[in-house]
This record gives structure tokens, sequence and C-alpha cells, in this order.
């Protein structure tokens, strides 16, 4: 999860590049999901669209929610896919939070709404 948070808005652009000819570290490093995880990384996908939204910005995906939908969808190994999908919640969530925070730490310029004053 953490590559594609990383780099997979820009795959096809390092695809692009890769064939050309040039080497693209992020894809050689790309992590392989191994089958038997795609549901799981899949229902944390759209469990991740109950999100509730709050002042403080995303909150976490609800264990209530989660556990409805594994109940719903029978799923026989329900312990190992609670814990892997809010595994994925915190990790996708504390992206989320430094992708955010990172942003509004960079310096801005002060606004002028005056128009410029000569001196």
């Amino acid at each position: 999860m953490r590559w594609t948070l990383e780099y997979g808005s820009a795959r096809e652009k390092y695809e692009e590049i890769a064939r050309k000819g040039i080497k693209v570290k992020a894809l050689e490093e790309e992590p392989i999901l191994e089958d038997d995880l795609i549901p799981i990384y899949n229902a944390f996908q759209y469990l991740s669209a109950t999100r509730t939204v709050s002042m403080a910005g995303l909150n976490p995906l609800q264990p209530s929610e989660v556990k409805a939908w594994l109940e719903l969808y029978d799923v026989y190994e329900r312990e190992e896919w609670y814990e892997l999908i809010m595994l994925l919640d915190r990790e996708w969530l504390e992206f989320v939070r430094k992708k955010h925070a990172d942003s509004t730490d960079s310096p801005r310029r002060p606004r002028n709404d005056q128009g410029s004053q000569g001196s």
C-alpha cells in the first residue's frame, strides 16, 4: 500500500520512461501483492467509502462497519481480515495526514488584499 500511495499516481509516467529503456527505481521496487491478499485490499477500498469525516479531518474506519462487512460476506478468517484491514487503514490515514501536514507547512507568500502600495 505504501508504494501505491507514494508512486501509484505516477505509474503511467514511470512506465512510459521505462519503455524508453531508462531504469525507474520506483518500478523496480514495486512490491507484488500476493493473490490471497487482493480480496483483503479490495475490502479495505470498499470500506473506505464508509469513512466519516469530522472537523478534524478523515476518521478511521469504524470497527463496527468492518465487522459487519466481514459478517455480511461470511468471511471465514474474520479476525485475520479485520486486523489486516485496520492495519491498512492506519497506514492510509498516516499517509493522508502526513501529506496534508506537508502541504500546510509549506511557506506561503503573504496576501496583500489592498493591492500594491508605493513608497
